[in-house]
């Protein structure tokens, strides 16, 4: 009989079964042992006679547990001699040992599992179904071996699986939330399949279509009990079902991502639109105005027409959101409050003239009723600092740009509105120097060239500081007496100056271009006042003799200035002014015409 013992063994590592070979010498040894066993009994031998083969015992059975992790062993009496030596060959086969008839082996699909050689045998998944048997060989020197069979009579079944109990990764569940099961503790090679149960207040048992680990559950599951259904399959032992704890599947909360707020004017007769913010996931809105907090009757709507009841009350707007399995999200907007409207506004106007140093003016009207103003000066927009004045005197910063100027009126009981005026056309450098004295570049004047047609004794100084009249720090000067030159005369201020000094020049004016074909005493610019090409000095030369020279630029700096210079000795003489020359000076020559 075989003996009931555990079984409840873990799984074991397999091991591989060798080709199988025929039965017959472990066969003859069990035959020789039955012929042994059977023999006449002890008392009838001769005391004498010596043994001549080993004595196996009568009987030998399997005690153990007979499925797979299961350990069994072999089991017998005593041997003869009680030194012998006993080795021992496990066998399988998908039926049950059979002992041999008339030396004929009546096994012939066993197989010897391989490198089991002692007296136990642990079963393993390649085992499940089959019959096992030990064939025990006992040894002695000098005496012939004996075997004895200890067989099973039924199939190595299945193993039981163990493993520990599932667990989710959260102890509380909500809607759109994924949960992961993690199925525990089991023994290696283990696979899993999962279902996700659910149970409502009737009892009724539905199943997810999600079979994987990580389940998030949809609305339909608020409110009902959520569980995870983990089947562990390992070879050769028998499917195991294990349940996690259960869940109540709650309501999920919003992310609100954006906060609502009211676009528009909060007075009498505009009209208020509700941004709804930003939710996630999306949802279904609906809005509700509100006066001093008390729902206005049929405004449910995103838009709201401020009317005269509600002057002097504040407004709000309720933003819901509401999605089914989702706790409803309620959030609130404010307005100031209402106020009376202007009946009538305008923009400003601005006025004055557009050039570096002048003042320009925002001219208002039109407001009803009147209101007070502040003003804000833009240039391209961007806010001046400190321009806050309905004036404005223009600075160098402005040349070239764009200029307007935005007003807030405010009056006690009426809403607060801005206008803004249109943008000027670009600033224009100045004009003109019309005064003696030190005048900033950038500021009171532009940086460029500059003709000045009257003044006697002339002296003017560019400068990188403002200490007139110290050699260091100045870029170029000339002095021009007694008006010599015609009174005429040229210079050009770099954008790179700080000041610019001038006495008794007369007025600085920017050059106008007058092309003429004769010209006289002074400074004159080629491309603006004379064309390139040949002139001639038709006279009358003066007492003092004539002067001519040809620029290269108007700096104030000799070197750099005068290409060619000198005295003229007769009437009659022709230059050839290049269209790369700047200038052409003339002094006592009289007149020069353009010949070619």
């Amino acid at each position: 009989m075989i003996k009931s013992h555990d079984v409840s063994a873990e799984p074991s590592a397999r091991r591989g079964s060798s080709p199988r070979r025929t039965l017959f010498t472990a066969l003859a040894m069990v035959a020789a042992s039955v012929l042994i066993v059977t023999s006449a009994p002890a008392a009838a031998v001769a005391e004498d006679v010596e043994p001549t083969s080993v004595v196996a015992p009568a009987s030998a059975t399997l005690a153990g547990s007979l499925v797979v992790g299961g350990t069994v062993t072999v089991e017998a009496d005593a041997w003869t001699p009680a030194e012998t030596t006993v080795a021992y060959e496990w066998w399988s086969a998908d039926q049950a040992y059979a002992a041999p008839v008339e030396g004929v082996d009546q096994n012939p699909t066993a197989a010897l599992i391989a490198d089991a050689t002692a007296s136990s045998l642990e079963l393993d998944s390649s085992l499940v179904g089959k019959y096992v048997w030990a064939v025990a060989t006992g040894s002695f020197e000098g005496l012939t071996p004996a075997s004895v069979v200890a067989a099973s009579t039924t199939a190595i079944g299945p193993g039981i699986l163990n493993g520990s109990e599932p667990v989710l990764d959260s102890d509380t569940a909500t809607v759109d939330t994924p949960l992961t099961v993690d199925p525990g503790e089991w023994p290696e090679g283990t696979t899993f399949t999962y279902k996700w149960r659910i149970v409502g207040a009737d009892n009724v048992v539905v199943y997810s279509k999600v079979t994987a680990a990580t389940y998030a559950p949809t609305a339909s599951t608020l409110g009902k009990s959520l569980t995870a259904v983990v089947t562990a399959t390992l070879p050769g032992y028998t499917t195991v079902e294990r349940v996690s704890p259960s869940l109540i599947v709650g309501s999920a909360a919003f992310v609100s991502t954006v906060e609502p707020s009211i676009k528009g004017s909060a007075y009498v007769g505009a009209t208020l639109t509700a941004q709804p913010g930003t939710v996630t996931p999306a949802a279904n809105i609906t809005y509700q105005w509100r006066r001093s907090g008390a729902p206005i009757s049929g405004a449910k709507s995103a838009t709201y027409k401020i009317t005269t009841a509600d002057l002097g009350k504040v407004l709000s707007v309720t933003v819901t959101a509401r999605r089914s399995g989702y706790e409803t999200l309620t959030r609130t907007a404010s307005t100031p409050t209402v106020k009376r409207p202007f009946t009538a506004i305008s923009a400003p106007k601005i006025s004055g003239t557009l050039r570096v140093g002048s003042v320009i003016a925002a001219k208002v009207t039109a407001w009803s009723p009147t209101a007070a103003f502040t003003y804000q000066w833009r240039r391209n927009g961007v806010a001046i600092e400190g321009a806050t004045n309905a004036t404005y005197r223009l600075t160098s910063n402005d040349l070239g740009a764009s200029l307007s100027v935005k007003i807030v009126g405010t009056r006690s009981g009426y809403f607060t509105r801005t206008a803004t005026s249109s943008s000027t056309a670009a600033i224009l450098p100045p004009a003109t120097m019309r005064t003696d004295g030190l005048f900033e570049v950038g500021t009171t004047i532009a940086p460029g060239t500059y003709v000045a047609t009257g003044g006697v004794n002339c002296y003017f100084e560019r400068r990188s500081d403002d200490n007139v009249g110290v050699e260091e720090g100045a870029l170029g000067w000339n002095f021009f007496y007694g008006g010599s030159f015609g009174g005429r005369k040229v210079v050009t201020i770099s954008a790179s100056d700080t000041h610019f000094y001038t006495q008794g020049c007369g007025v600085w004016n920017r050059p106008a271009t007058n092309l003429v074909t004769s010209v006289t005493n002074g400074t004159w610019i080629v491309g603006k006042d004379m064309r390139p090409g040949i002139w001639k000095a038709v006279g009358p030369f003066t007492a003092g003799g004539c002067y001519v020279a040809i620029h290269g630029g108007f700096s104030g700096i000799y070197e750099d200035d005068v290409i060619l210079d000198g005295s003229v000795s007769k009437v009659g003489l022709e230059l050839a002014i290049l269209s790369s020359d700047k200038g052409f000076t003339s002094r006592g020559c009289g007149t020069w015409k353009k010949v070619g």
